[in-house]
Order: structure tokens, then C-alpha cells, then sequence
């Protein structure tokens, strides 16, 4: 078997591992895979016509096949869902839909003779975690957090939504996902800069008039819904992929690490070295619980597999109660002291911290 049959039949695989049609939820969670997939092959189609009006005949550069291998895996993945959500059971999805596969792993073999290596590039995140609810991969961090809810509304965040699924699918790069959210424009008019959430209630303490739109006054605020929303996604493939792993290593668990500069928080310091089973939750120095970071904007942890037979090493052991006192001394003396103010923000407001 080719290595471009290999990964048309991986993508149609991780499909049929996950799609549960005997359930009204499982059905929904088909649906869905099938809307993002129909989302996925029409960006790339725009992306393409771009790439050859600007590259094509003899200029037709690595980029533009990447897009072909990702639009390949996305259309094989699509008509095998569909058949299924049409009544076919997998055996019979798989014979409907053979001619399209094969033509799929031939376009594929074509691209790797004239282009190296763009077969080995894979759709960025798996059916499974498309999927599985519990991946979160579904929806983003913004509804969770009652003050960007506040901000931006639910309208406005299935918009982002929709645009980062299928960006992570299609393989953009935070850049370009930044551009979609810039293009967007975020929300416009009296927009709430700064909120605090407290005994259910959001209360507004700083706004700003901005009529062109948020992102496009202040981008890096559409650099932090992509840079979180990515993480979160990545790192729950790649906890799906551990518990792949877990056939072979039944002890496999995860284990939790912190990124130390001078933008590391407290919450970060507390949570870095806990181990948990795959399935577990860990839990920040702020008392959040979750089963794989982004725990809030910016946060920037990963999870790595562990088995008790692993050797701590300088960076992934836990902290000792005097490195803790430390990292919280020099996170207190690097925060600036905050003067009320009486004039509107500048136009490159400070980062939060991570």
C-alpha cells in the first residue's frame, strides 16, 4: 500500500472510529463533522483558485499541492460520512465511495513525484477530536469565559468558531487565522475593554468607542482568541492520540507543563508537574479544572505523556514549595502597579499575562 492510500485510508478511518449513528447525539456529532468538511473543501477551493491565479502553469509552487493533499483527505473523509448519515453501513459506505478514494491516493502519488513529502502532511486535526465532545473542539474557550461571552455574544463566537475549525482543519497557521478574525472586524461601537465576573454577574469596569471593529483597532486581541483556541485544539488531539497509545501502554497518564518566563502566572506556577490519568482533571493554583490546557486566554501549558517508569527531568518535575515561594516573589515584583486612568487607552494597550 502506497503512503498516499495510506493517509486517504487513515482520514476515512478516523472517521469510521468515532461516528456513532445509532444515537440522536452521535447523529448531531455526524452532522456536524459533515457542515465542517463541506466548510473545510469550500475554503480550500477559494485558497486554491488564489493560489493559481498568482502561481500556476510551471510556477505552481509546494504550498498549492498541500492545499490539493489537504482538500484530497477532506473530500475522501466527506463522502464517506455522508454515505453513512445516507444509510449505509461502513462496508457499504467504503464500496460507494472506492472509485473517489482511489482517484483521491492516485492525485496524492502525482503530488508526491513533483512535490516531496506533501503526503506525509496530514489534515491537522482528526475526526476523533472533531468529534468527541469532550475534546472541546466544538466550541471555543470564549463561551466558557463569562467576560468574553459578555463581549463579544454568542452570534459573534459561533462566527469565530466556524472560521478557526476550519482553518484548523485546512492547515492556516495562526497567522492567517489572525487575518480571518481581523477581517471579521470583532465587535464594533461600545465595546467592554475590561470586565470582572463575580456571583454570576459580569460588570463592565472600562469600554471604548470603536466603530472599525476591535480586531482591527487592536489586533492583538484576535492574536489571543487564535493563539488559545489552536492550544487548545492541538493539545486536545493531542490527548486523544495518548489515549490511542493506551491500547500499547496501559499505564500511560499525562502530565502537565508550564512555560517559565516573565509572562508566567501564578495559576501556571501551581498547576506545572501534576500528573493525572488520561481521562482526569488537573487543577490550577486560580481552582480551575480541566482535562487539557487552555484553562483562560493566553494560558500556555502542555500535556505530555508519563509513565511511572519515566525520569523526571529539570523541566518536568514539580516544583518544591521554596521554588514556588520564588516564582511567586519575582511574579509579584514584575508586576507594574496600576494608575487609574484619565485619558482613553493607547493604541497598543499592554498583553495580559500567560
Amino acid at each position: 500500500m502506497s503512503r498516499a492510500t495510506r493517509a486517504i485510508s487513515a482520514a476515512v478511518g478516523q472517521a469510521h472510529s468515532v461516528l456513532d449513528l445509532d444515537t440522536p447525539a452521535g447523529r448531531r456529532a455526524a452532522r456536524n463533522l459533515s457542515r465542517l468538511l463541506n466548510t473545510a473543501d469550500s475554503s480550500l477551493s477559494e485558497r486554491l483558485l488564489s493560489e493559481a491565479e498568482r502561481y500556476g502553469g510551471a510556477e505552481a509552487r509546494f504550498s498549492g499541492a498541500a492545499l490539493v493533499s489537504y482538500q484530497t483527505q477532506v473530500r475522501a473523509t466527506l463522502r464517506y460520512v455522508e454515505a453513512r448519515l445516507g444509510g449505509l453501513t461502513h462496508t457499504a459506505a467504503l464500496a460507494a465511495v472506492e472509485a473517489s478514494t482511489t482517484h483521491a491516493a492516485a492525485t496524492l502519488e502525482r503530488l508526491e513525484r513533483a512535490f516531496r513529502g506533501v503526503t506525509t502532511t496530514p489534515i491537522r486535526v482528526s475526526a476523533a477530536v472533531m468529534m468527541d465532545p469532550s475534546s472541546g473542539f466544538g466550541s471555543s474557550l470564549l463561551r466558557s469565559v463569562q467576560t468574553s461571552a459578555h463581549r463579544y455574544g454568542s452570534a459573534m463566537i459561533e462566527q469565530f468558531e466556524a472560521h478557526m475549525r476550519a482553518g484548523m482543519v485546512t492547515g492556516l497557521d495562526q497567522r492567517q487565522m489572525v487575518e480571518l478574525l481581523t477581517g471579521h472586524g470583532g465587535p464594533t461601537g461600545v465595546v467592554s475593554m475590561r470586565a470582572r465576573y463575580a456571583a454570576g454577574v459580569v460588570t463592565v469596569t472600562h469600554t471604548e468607542d470603536i466603530p472599525e471593529g476591535l480586531f482591527r483597532r487592536y489586533r492583538w486581541w484576535a492574536q489571543r482568541i487564535v493563539r488559545t483556541e489552536t492550544a487548545r485544539a492541538y493539545n486536545a488531539a493531542q490527548l486523544e492520540t495518548y489515549r490511542q497509545m493506551r491500547r500499547d501502554f496501559p499505564d500511560l497518564q499525562k502530565k502537565i507543563l508550564a512555560t517559565f518566563d516573565n509572562r508566567t502566572a501564578m495559576d501556571s506556577v501551581l498547576v506545572h508537574g501534576q500528573v493525572r490519568d488520561l481521562d482526569g482533571y488537573f487543577q490550577d493554583g486560580a481552582g480551575r479544572v480541566y482535562q487539557a490546557p487552555p484553562a483562560r486566554p493566553n494560558d500556555r501549558e502542555t500535556v505530555i505523556p508519563w509513565r511511572g517508569s519515566y525520569t523526571e527531568e529539570a523541566d518536568t518535575r514539580s516544583l518544591s514549595p521554596v521554588e514556588v515561594e520564588r516564582a511567586a516573589a519575582r511574579i509579584r515584583e514584575s508586576r507594574p502597579v496600576r494608575v487609574p486612568r484619565t485619558r482613553p487607552r493607547p493604541a497598543t494597550p499592554a498583553r495580559l499575562s500567560g
